[in-house]
């Protein structure tokens, strides 16, 4: 998909940080529907009035991507909307860092539920529907670095299930490529969004609202200046979307560690059979 003019989005997560930037890029690229869905309903009507100064329809849905019967009304409103999505972005995502041995069950239980499943009901509410339309379709989920290599960051919990996200962003690329849709997996750094008081809105199956929050997530660069590198990266219908090229040297690091010990097990294998 080399052109976004005309096009219909649906970004998850869009009430600030990546996804309302990704809402904004869009509208400026000559966008012609873009649906922005939060938890968080005030942040995205903000989003939504930004859109619209830049010429889009924007239509604001509160959604919970933890819960599937509200991405199943998304998809229905936004396929009753506008007849065809182009562009879904499941972006939907929390963070509470902590040492493995500190988290919760609550913080495991929400982490999976906004990250991970959040990501597979929204897949599983508009990809049936763009089985059936027209026009090609591409699904750019939000991953991370985090995804794809381990730090020392006291963020295990969003690390691992991370990790799932990017396997399962894999599978469904090989499964719905055959059938004209792309699957891109998004792996950005650092960049400074909310996701760092993201308890603040926290559903009370996982424990309720927190006012505690992080600064995870608040001292690096700005989400806006990555979509030029985003969007270039859907436009090349990547496998994985790579935007900060500062953290290849990490990657690497981890890598080749793997690669050394792969080696090691060779040679076990070579010495004892």
């Amino acid at each position: 998909m080399e052109d976004f003019a005309g096009r219909v989005a649906v970004i998850t997560g869009a009430g600030s940080g990546a996804g309302r930037a990704i809402a904004l890029a869009l509208a400026r690229e000559g966008a012609h529907g873009v649906v922005v869905a939060d938890i968080d309903e005030a942040a995205t009507r903000e989003t939504a009035s930004l859109v619209r100064l830049a010429g889009p329809h924007a239509l604001v849905a509160h959604a919970d991507v933890a819960d599937q019967g509200s991405m199943d009304d998304l998809a229905a409103r936004a396929y009753r909307e506008y007849g065809e999505v182009h562009l879904l972005f499941p972006n939907a995502g929390v963070a509470k860092p902590s040492p493995l041995v500190d988290a919760e069950r609550a913080d495991w239980d929400w982490v999976f539920a906004v990250n991970l499943h959040g990501v597979v009901n929204t897949v599983q509410a508009f990809v049936p529907r763009m089985l059936a339309q027209e026009r090609d379709a591409h699904i750019v989920v939000t991953a991370s670095m985090s995804g794809v290599l381990v730090r020392r960051n006291r963020n295990g919990v969003y690390t691992a299930v991370k990790h799932a996200v990017v396997a399962y962003c894999n599978v469904l690329r090989d499964e719905l490529e055959p059938e004209g849709i792309a699957v891109s997996c998004w792996c950005p750094g650092g960049m400074a969004t909310r996701i760092g008081d993201a308890a603040r809105v926290r559903q009370e199956e996982y424990g309720g609202p927190l006012t505690a929050t992080s600064n995870f997530g608040g001292d690096w660069e700005p989400p806006d200046a990555v979509m030029p590198r985003l969007l270039q990266g859907v436009r090349e219908n990547r496998r994985y979307i790579f935007t900060h090229p500062e953290t290849r040297p990490a990657l690497e690091r981890y890598y080749a560690e793997m690669f050394e010990d792969f080696d090691a097990g060779d040679r076990t294998a070579g010495e004892i059979g």
